[in-house]
């Protein structure tokens, strides 16, 4: 069920996808400039210390991790994004006709990590991509005097805590594995037998002389 009788155009559809993508790349890039700074004042300094995994996160990623978590909160704002506010475009409820609550906006972003895919089905059907069909919503053009909505920003602000509890969580796992593997190996010297290792070590070369 449609609740607007004007179709999107497909090239709007596109047009309003990879412009967002560049204006919250924009606002993730701006976000992580901290990480970025300390990263590279750090990339010449010479240590022969092991790498240590007490930290999973290096400096300031929580920041990096906020910027993702807005851009896939990006539309929760009254159902519409940046890109979405240029083009005149809008985010409805499917069912009610009504603008998409924030949590909607959220669950329909997460299939961004598909992008590929959600293209694809955007060309084919402009107003709902499969991230639309998850969350029930549905892409229109603006109609200020149809889509009227007051800001309430408790649920906004749970949305964007959810989204970014989602982006934690997908960092925790994607570094877990790199962070394990840069673990020093700690040798417990108590354990270590001095007397047997030292005869051991005159047998080696007891043999190594008779030979």
């Amino acid at each position: 069920m449609s609740f607007n009788n004007r179709p999107i155009e497909t090239g709007t559809r596109l047009g309003s996808m990879f412009l967002d993508h560049f204006i919250m790349t924009i606002v993730v890039v701006i976000i992580a400039i901290p990480e970025f700074i300390t990263s590279f004042s750090h990339a010449f300094d010479l240590s022969h210390e092991p790498s240590s995994a007490s930290s999973l996160f290096p400096t300031f990623s929580f920041l990096s991790i906020l910027g993702f978590a807005f851009y896939f909160a990006k539309d929760c704002i009254q159902g519409r994004s940046p890109a979405k506010r240029i083009l005149k475009l809008q985010l409805i409820n499917t069912h009610t006709g009504k603008v998409a609550t924030p949590f909607q906006c959220l669950i329909r972003n997460v299939l961004i990590i598909i992008w590929p895919v959600e293209v694809i089905i955007a060309l084919t059907t402009p107003q709902k991509r499969l991230g639309d069909r998850l969350a029930g919503t549905e892409l229109v053009y603006y109609d200020p005097e149809v889509h009227k909505s007051t800001l309430k920003w408790p649920p906004i602000l749970l949305t964007l805590a959810s989204a970014y509890g989602f982006m934690t969580l997908l960092w925790f796992l994607f570094t877990l594995p790199f962070n394990l593997v840069k673990t020093p190996m700690e040798v417990n010297t108590d354990s270590v037998n001095t007397a047997a290792t030292r005869q051991l070590g005159e047998s080696l070369e007891a043999s190594l002389g008779r030979s």
